[in-house]
């Protein structure tokens, strides 16, 4: 049931039985913080992700994080959150307008036999205890993104943080129908790096900070934090699906060591306010 005493983990292999069937609600319900469905991504789509990216070196990545050394992410979709160049989110009409275009891109990557974003929804449904799974939508019927592929190469990693991200201008139209108890980030790794990249969530949620220190930018100082706070890396390989608690447990990812770059695929959801459905988006 549980990778450690700190971050409670439902790890799954071979699909998903019915214990994870409401995985998603034990999240909401702070009663689970992570679900893991092994090899949930096929082998030989994977493979092909990875000779696509690898054919593709530069071209079609956004870096939006480039002025901050240390955690340059590159971007081929679109992402409903802060950014180093958009501190505050995305603006609505470069957001809408970018979310086709970025579809075709990542649909491009995986064989044609082979829907990823068909295969995300289904994973998705699986721990949803029943409920329907969709893509969120503004009230004019724009679609959100479904997902983005994110990429990060040697010594970038993605520094501690939650969330919780609601506030942005961006979500005036979306949080208003949502439970935004919580946000769940889900991901699909389509490439492990050599070394480093992992995931690593703490027991350490928003508003439970006191008296940690903060470096003066205002972020929490991680040596601080990882000397009092307990948490847990995750361990995970090329086709895992993850989806954990990230709107009320602090996480980072470690820096990526050696020329293999860490790549995965994946964004957020949350149930809506009757808690009849799961909507989500990136």
């Amino acid at each position: 049931m549980s990778m450690s005493d700190h971050i409670r983990t439902l790890d799954l292999a071979g699909g998903a039985p019915e214990a994870a069937s409401e995985a998603l609600g034990k999240i909401y319900d702070d009663a689970l913080d992570a679900v893991i469905l092994r090899r949930f991504f096929p082998a030989d789509a994977v493979a092909m992700a990875q000779s696509a990216l690898a054919a593709s070196v530069d071209e079609g990545w956004r870096r939006p994080n480039k002025p901050v050394p240390g955690i340059d992410i590159r971007l081929i979709g679109e992402v409903a959150t802060p950014t180093a160049t958009t501190p505050t989110g995305p603006g609505e009409g470069e957001y809408f307008d970018a979310v086709s275009r970025n579809r075709q891109a990542t649909r491009s990557l995986f064989p044609a036999d082979f829907d990823p974003f068909d295969s995300l929804e289904s994973g998705l449904a699986m721990t949803a205890g029943g409920r329907p799974v969709e893509l969120a939508s503004h009230t004019d019927g724009r679609p959100f993104a479904a997902c983005s592929v994110r990429s990060l190469r040697d010594g970038q990693g993605i520094f501690l943080h939650h969330d919780y991200h609601y506030p942005l201008p961006l979500y005036g139209d979306l949080a208003p129908r949502l439970d935004t108890t919580t946000c769940i980030s889900f991901f699909v790794v389509l490439q492990q790096p050599t070394d480093g990249g992992r995931l690593c969530v703490y027991a350490l949620k928003p508003g439970e900070e006191g008296d940690l220190p903060r470096l003066p930018h205002g972020l929490l100082d991680q040596q601080a934090v990882d000397a009092t706070v307990p948490y847990t890396f995750f361990d995970l390989q090329d086709g895992d699906l993850i989806a954990f608690g990230s709107g009320r447990l602090y996480h980072r990812i470690e820096p990526v060591v050696g020329a293999r770059s860490r790549v995965t695929m994946g964004g957020f959801l949350a149930f809506d306010a009757t808690r009849e459905r799961v909507l989500y988006w990136s």
